[in-house]
């Protein structure tokens, strides 16, 4: 069983039709549990298996967060809504797990300019990404940024990486959904600095250095 997790703001039309276009994407014939974390809204309450409404828009890591604490599978996706997938996108997910230590999994896209190929590296993003259950997934310290770059490091400091399968391209706009908050830019400077205040003994300068001023790889 694999859980793919979905967390649903929307705020107006085109967020509903880039929603749809993302669940219609995500369909796959491999077993698998959706759940969705909607915020403010319930429509989407019909087209998933668990339905977790949430009153008030606060904190988007705890709601993911949510999501996943209720997953039954042996691994977590998450999706962020506006992506739209190749029909080999979950297998892809899986297929890096072949890797002896993988500690997360993604895919190429559009957003980085990648080409499809035959080929499975090392490789960080997080718009859609599979994890192992775990007992601690995202770090509630972070408001809605940041947060995907301390679970990548956490990863990276437990020995295992994140790799990418370039066999499925996933199309991503980046700036869609959170980046147009109100008080994004704010949080993301508290959250960088949270961050680098958490790690700043790390010996995994490498990591720590392409997380602080790349985050690409």
């Amino acid at each position: 069983m694999i859980s793919i997790v979905i967390p649903i703001y929307i705020s107006s039309p085109s967020g509903y039709a880039m929603t749809e276009r993302c669940l219609k994407s995500a369909e796959t014939d491999i077993e698998h549990e959706l759940i969705i974390v909607e915020t403010e809204t319930d429509y989407f309450k019909d087209h998933c298996d668990i339905h977790i409404y949430e009153k008030n828009r606060t904190n988007a890591t705890k709601s993911i967060n949510r999501g996943f604490r209720v997953a039954s599978g042996d691994k977590v996706v998450l999706l962020t809504n506006d992506v739209v997938l190749e029909q080999n996108w979950l297998k892809c997910l899986l297929d890096c797990f072949d890797k002896e230590d993988c500690g997360l999994a993604t895919l190429a896209t559009s957003q980085l300019g990648h080409k499809k190929e035959d080929k499975i590296e090392e490789g960080i993003w997080f718009s859609v990404a599979m994890m192992p259950r775990m007992d601690n997934y995202f770090d509630e310290g972070y408001v809605n940024s940041w947060d995907d770059s301390d679970l990548i490091m956490r990863t990276y400091l437990s020995g295992n990486k994140m790799y990418r399968n370039f066999n499925s391209i996933v199309e991503h706009e980046p700036g869609k959904t959170m980046y147009k908050q109100k008080d994004h830019s704010k949080n993301f400077c508290n959250n960088r600095d949270y961050f680098k205040n958490k790690y700043k003994d790390c010996k995994d300068h490498r990591m720590y250095k392409i997380l602080t001023e790349g985050w690409v790889i």
